[in-house]
């Protein structure tokens, strides 16, 4: 097999769908270019039933103790790449064919950050599903034109391997908050590409936890903004008393999103319920986060967002993971 020249980093967590995942990679046309890490805790739920680099240019199974987190699991996964590229992708997104050779393309053209359209993976065409995909990923949602872009989302993005080892020390730090980590690169001079070719993303469609999902984002946006701009108590007060305004000025936002899309415009009605749901408990996230930081907000996102399995309905967990 060839040297391989992208390394895909998976975390997979006991209840995700990492043998889709990896079953994506098998069949994308660049599969011999292409080397998998998995990043597994010594789980009976975390077994994979095949080599990570069947069918790819090479592939490595690390096992972590179960008390490590997955931002610790992802950077271990960095420092062991072997390709000049990582890319960071979750174990419930599935990119299509042309993904990783969009990504080379990318890299090789120059650009130093390159992420992808993010496109929903789940099974049903549920209201819940879109509602959250559309309000998480917002411009990134497929279709796109690939461009130059100013930020990309903070899951399932590509960088030249360079940049985040040559930042080694504060690694966990930075992948725990991909948002400083590419505010970073842009203040060192970095670009970012967006490709259109797509990654299907599995997004809670059950209310519960979706709305759990925003209340935590939301408050942990808060936190983070007040305390990046060092505000004051009345500033503060002031963003907790307008915080009712946010979901009305985001649906707004939202319905023009969906309005641009000859596809999106027949979503809009059947969104808008799950939509304004999310949007309040977001708002009562902001709030919390404006008044009283954030928390233990972070720790309950990351466990929203890895274990995906609990947050989708019974027949959609049956469907993804059932690999054929």
């Amino acid at each position: 097999m060839s040297r391989p020249e992208l390394s895909v980093v998976i975390v997979a967590e006991p209840e995700g769908f990492v043998e889709r995942t990896i079953h994506a990679l098998r069949v994308q046309t660049a599969a011999n270019r292409i080397e998998a890490i998995v990043v597994a805790a010594q789980t009976p739920g975390a077994n994979l039933s095949s080599d990570p680099g069947a069918g790819l240019a090479a592939g490595r199974l690390l096992r972590v103790a179960t008390c490590v987190s997955s931002v610790a699991a992802a950077a271990m996964g960095v420092r062991a790449a072997a390709a000049p590229v990582v890319a960071l992708l979750e174990d419930h997104a599935f990119p299509e064919p042309n993904w990783a050779e969009s990504l080379l393309h990318a890299h090789t053209a120059g650009w130093d950050v390159v992420g992808s359209a993010i496109s929903n993976g789940n099974p049903e065409d549920g209201t819940v599903s879109w509602a959250v995909l559309l309000i998480g990923y917002g411009d990134w949602v497929a279709p796109v034109t690939a461009r130059e872009v100013d930020d990309l989302p903070q899951h399932n993005v590509s960088y030249k391997r360079a940049l985040l080892t040559s930042r080694d020390g504060g690694l966990e730090e930075l992948l725990a908050r991909e948002s400083r980590l590419h505010d970073d690169l842009r203040s060192s001079g970095c670009r970012f590409f967006l490709t259109d070719a797509e990654v299907r993303h599995v997004n809670p469609s059950r209310l519960g936890p979706a709305l759990r999902l925003r209340f935590h984002a939301g408050r942990l946006y808060g936190a983070r903004r007040a305390e990046r701009g060092r505000w004051t108590p009345a500033r503060r007060f002031c963003y907790v008393a307008g915080s009712p305004l946010i979901p009305a000025v985001r649906l707004v936002r939202l319905r023009r999103r969906c309005l641009r899309t000859r596809e999106w415009q027949a979503l809009w009605p059947r969104i808008l319920p799950a939509s304004l749901a999310c949007f309040l408990a977001d708002a009562l996230g902001q709030a919390a986060g404006y008044a009283v930081g954030s928390g233990d907000s972070p720790a309950r996102l990351a466990r929203l967002e890895t274990r995906r399995a609990r947050a989708v309905s019974l027949r959609e967990r049956v469907v993804l993971g059932d690999v054929r």
